[in-house]
């Protein structure tokens, strides 16, 4: 009792960040998502901290020993080091949202597409493709950010690899008229059909760091869901071959294989992966990812993928943990749309501020040429309300630090156009986290620190 003396106990609590679990075989841990650290202890010692999770005046019945041992690991904090920390991970979001230093371009050169994708927003549209005046206006908007250390550049569409003359003169002028500007990030969303030695050798010249390709499932779902636009064929296995073309040119760049799921393929995933894995089992840069798309309240084609429920997402998360590891990451910068000075610029030159609102006019923010926006309340909605930090629900949530608000897009429905979406992270689902983090460790046979 000594050591208690010397200590204010009302002070100290069990961090909200603390999420106690059981795994299948009754052993007991503690995941905190503040530090996305695990913690293996005894069945003593979990009792004794759920107990003080419900009434925080047990914590003086805990052991000295054990009550250093919870302090230095922050299982056990208190309310002022818990709101110090809200506030810290709340002030560096904010700096990287009105950072001067940065300047976050994702390019649509053209609308035109090689598929003919049943869901794809640019159905019936006639193709844009980029002029020279937007090219310019491109050179002389980025010109404008006197403060700028880092340019993002990635390349959107439409299928971008069918505008590669206007991305490689993009790039040329980029290094000739403003050399002082490296690239810090560059990433291509494709649909891996077009890769050829000109694609090759110009991202030789500018190097990518991460490519997008992406796969409607096995070869026969993809096939279907995605051919030429002219010759109505298949094309799984030119980008299969395309994909080994990228591996063996271009190792330094993150290949990410996106692979679509929905309620009626999801079964597929594991195969899918394995055997491209195999495949390219050489290659320490490809990642292989299922793409789920999860959708409330409205019918919604993107990604290829159909709409679904949230029980649904929940159910396909469940048949893909065995085959993925969903162990969870840190989030610290939020979505790429909620910062100041991030823009997607269509082939027209217009200016939106996330990818899902391309060719939705009345989401166009402006165009690259005019000197101030024209819809500055959609850049506030994005910049000011569409974050964590705005939402009572989230500013308590242990889960916070791994999830930093979800898609701002849908935050925005949900907020100013009556939305009802789920946006919350699976991880909340009851027992997600803990079989997420159990399969990550049977995995990897991690032996985790004890307390």
């Amino acid at each position: 009792m000594a050591f208690y003396i010397f200590l204010n106990m009302s002070d100290f609590i069990i961090s909200k960040y603390c999420i106690p679990f059981l795994s299948s075989d009754e052993k007991a841990y503690f995941y905190l998502s503040n530090n996305n650290s695990l913690h293996k202890v005894s069945r003593k010692i979990y009792d004794s901290v759920c107990e003080c999770k419900k009434n925080p005046s047990s914590i003086s019945r805990i052991p000295e020993k054990i009550f250093q041992k919870l302090k230095t690991v922050n299982i056990i904090t208190t309310v002022e080091e818990e709101t110090n920390y809200y506030r810290k991970i709340k002030m560096d979001y904010f700096m990287e949202v009105f950072s001067h230093q940065k300047l976050l371009l994702t390019i649509a050169p053209t609308s035109d597409c090689n598929f003919n994708c049943p869901y794809c927003f640019e159905e019936n549209k006639r193709p844009i493709r980029m002029s020279d005046a937007v090219i310019e206006n491109i050179i002389l908007f980025i010109k404008r950010y006197k403060h700028l250390e880092y340019l993002y550049i990635t390349w959107y569409g439409g299928e971008p690899l069918m505008a590669i003359d206007i991305i490689e003169k993009i790039l040329n002028r980029i290094s000739i008229e403003i050399p002082n500007i490296k690239i810090s990030h560059h990433f291509l969303v494709t649909n891996g059909y077009l890769i050829n030695e000109k694609m090759l050798s110009l991202f030789s010249k500018y190097p990518l760091n991460s490519i997008q390709i992406t796969l409607d499932g096995n070869k026969p779902r993809h096939d279907n869901l995605r051919k030429l636009k002219k010759s109505g064929l298949g094309t799984f296995d030119k980008i299969v071959r395309n994909i080994d073309c990228i591996l063996k040119s271009m190792p330094s760049t993150q290949i990410s294989v996106r692979v679509n799921l929905d309620k009626d393929n999801v079964g597929d995933f594991e195969n899918i992966r394995n055997e491209l894995l195999e495949k390219w089992s050489s290659y320490p840069n490809i990642t292989i990812y299922p793409g789920i798309l999860r959708i409330e309240d409205t019918v919604n084609k993107c990604m290829g993928c159909q709409s679904l429920l949230h029980d649904d997402v929940r159910d396909l998360f469940y048949g893909l943990t065995e085959a993925v590891n969903f162990y969870p990451v840190l989030q610290g910068k939020g979505c790429s749309a909620t910062h100041l000075n991030s823009f997607l610029i269509g082939p027209l030159g217009e200016l939106y501020k996330c990818w899902n609102e391309l060719g939705d006019s009345k989401k166009i923010i402006g165009y690259i040429n005019d000197q101030d926006f024209k819809n500055k309340d959609l850049i506030r909605k994005y910049v000011l309300s569409a974050n964590c930090f705005e939402d009572e629900k989230c500013k308590d949530c242990e889960f916070i630090p791994i999830c930093m608000g979800g898609c701002a897009f849908y935050r925005i429905k949900n907020m100013f156009d009556n939305g009802n979406f789920d946006i919350c992270s699976l991880y909340k689902d009851n027992g997600v986290i803990e079989k997420c983090i159990c399969l990550h460790l049977d995995k990897l046979r991690i032996k985790t620190p004890s307390i």
